[in-house]
């Protein structure tokens, strides 16, 4: 008896103190009533602000989501993902716009009533978001299967109303299934025929491996893109592995963001070959010259730290390929850079290793001795300098480094004391043989 009082004692507790835990709305943005005199309704718009909005007067690009009921939650996650998470920005911060189309609406706006939707975004709408909030003119659209159809048209008829057009699945579009869309097909070839009509506009276009039946006009598509795009016109065409129809827009609003941004980060080469067809050095000056003009980064510590990052990548790039050659001949042009004074200790640590794996041991000592100075209480810089010594036939200096690697090792617990004290016990075994 006693123990089930001492129970039904602890239990009401516990159930009192949950029963004191209240829940908290978790509400993503704003909704907006947008009464249309061009369409006769009221559209439901929904707006998501940029983190640090309320901090500051800076303006901010936009991007619409057609379809807001289903994909403007995914908008948002794209922009904390590319903006929030990391010290550097994948992207600017942008304002998050859905516009609801549920229902026949869907339908109606994007296929049978174009011009009207049209007109309601450039007389309505986006005055509308100008007006409310701190917009640049720099805009993206969305939207998936029939309003990527949309998109599609906008590009064609308006491409002046956004810079960046994304388009899951679009449909309908001109095909043997869709026969009857062949004058907006043919509109599309006349606007890529016209000279600077699509000037650094960007379509972005994502459709899965079987996308029955948008695949028939997405192939039509790209084939006309292929032959007709001009060169100051940037498009991307993806097949979504694993990716059904009904997923499609997801990694579209990703990868669209992305591509379109495509040079606000600092740049990096996949491979030493990719480096030297984009053009090597000289592509690399381009491209911070372009990226200052597009984004104004025009702050000399962030652009040096920009180069830094870009050298660090394709220098380690050489390194990662064993391609010698390439590795020296950057090194030594990224010297008066200061490559080696911004590098962390690591990478340095990889500058050296490299040269001596190629017997330039003398290379390897200019850089040991200056990580020596900056990291005097490190241990790896004293184990990379018994190595170099060992491969002077330095003995002396190289059992004196070797040492110190290991006592500063012991004294920090360091997770690398293994190697360091194998590296020594080696080496020692060596010259007992000797």
């Amino acid at each position: 008896m006693k123990n089930l009082l001492t129970f039904l004692i602890i239990f009401g507790g516990i159930t009192q103190a949950f029963s004191q835990i209240n829940g908290v709305a978790n509400t993503l943005g704003k909704n907006y009533q947008i009464p249309s005199n061009t369409l006769k309704d009221t559209v439901t718009v929904q707006v998501y602000l940029p983190k640090n909005y309320q901090k500051g007067k800076k303006s901010y690009a936009t991007l619409y989501l057609l379809d807001g009921q289903w994909f403007f939650p995914h908008g948002i996650s794209a922009q904390i993902a590319y903006t929030q998470r990391w010290r550097t920005s994948d992207t600017p911060e942008f304002i998050v716009i859905g516009i609801v189309t549920s229902g026949d609406k869907r339908w109606d706006w994007s296929m049978n009533n174009t011009m009207r939707f049209t007109r309601f975004l450039e007389t309505e709408l986006i005055p509308f978001m100008d007006k409310t909030f701190r917009t640049t003119q720099e805009r993206m659209l969305f939207g998936w299967e029939a309003t990527g159809g949309f998109v599609v048209q906008t590009l064609t008829y308006h491409p002046h109303l956004f810079d960046a057009y994304f388009a899951a699945s679009p449909t309908p579009f001109y095909s043997l299934y869709f026969p009857m869309y062949k004058k907006q097909f043919k509109a599309l070839a006349q606007r890529l025929a016209q000279a600077n009509s699509l000037k650094n506009k960007f379509l972005y276009i994502g459709a899965a491996e079987n996308d029955y039946p948008a695949h028939y006009g997405i192939n039509n598509l790209v084939k006309l893109l292929n032959k007709k795009a001009p060169k100051d016109f940037r498009w991307v065409h993806r097949k979504l592995k694993e990716t059904p129809h009904g997923k499609t827009a997801y990694p579209t609003i990703f990868q669209g963001i992305q591509f379109f941004y495509h040079n606000y980060r600092s740049l990096s080469f996949n491979s030493v070959a990719e480096f030297k067809k984009l053009g090597g050095i000289p592509y690399i000056k381009t491209f911070y010259d372009k990226r200052a003009k597009r984004f104004g980064f025009n702050d000399p510590k962030e652009l040096n730290k920009a180069w830094h990052a870009t050298m660090r990548n394709i220098t380690l790039t050489a390194v990662g390929e064993n391609d010698y050659p390439v590795f020296d001949e950057l090194y030594q042009q990224f010297k008066p850079r200061k490559l080696l004074e911004n590098s962390f200790m690591p990478h340095a640590i990889s500058y050296a290793r490299f040269y001596l794996q190629h017997n330039q041991p003398q290379k390897a000592l200019e850089i040991n001795q200056f990580l020596l100075k900056k990291f005097a209480k490190r241990a790896a810089p004293y184990h990379m300098a018994g190595k170099i010594y060992e491969k002077l036939n330095q003995p002396n200096k190289a059992k004196k480094n070797y040492r110190q690697a290991v006592n500063i090792a012991k004294s920090k617990q360091g997770f690398r004391l293994g190697e360091y004290q194998e590296s020594l016990d080696d080496f020692l075994r060596k010259e007992r043989k000797k």
